[in-house]
């Protein structure tokens, strides 16, 4: 069975972002590659391709503190439809919130 090989690819929601970005690519890889990729419902984004997991992370720390938006998909085959990845999908304060409910329900039914 062949190997799956998962391209990340980020959509700006921003100018700023988008410069943000796009400098950044440069300065890690030497060039930047913007592609417009279908997602399975057929609408067209315009998408950063990230060359590894690694440079993705590292991207996701930078943003912690200077207010880059953005969205971070994924896809499996070179030229087919991408999807939003769903670990970064849906931030931490959701998950903070969700526990502080779960925690709020345990000690109201005991």
């Amino acid at each position: 069975m062949a190997k799956t090989i998962t391209q990340w690819l980020v959509e700006p929601l921003d100018d700023w972002t988008n410069q943000k970005v796009a400098t950044f690519l440069i300065e890690s890889q030497g060039n930047e590659d913007m592609v417009i990729c279908n997602d399975s419902s057929g609408k067209p984004h315009n998408l950063w391709l990230i060359p590894d997991y690694a440079k993705l992370c590292v991207l996701n720390k930078s943003a912690t503190g200077t207010g880059l938006r953005y969205k971070v998909y994924e896809r499996h085959t070179p030229n087919g439809f991408v999807y939003l990845a769903p670990i970064w999908a849906q931030p931490q304060k959701r998950k903070k919130r969700r526990l502080e409910v779960l925690q709020t329900a345990t000690r109201l039914l005991h």
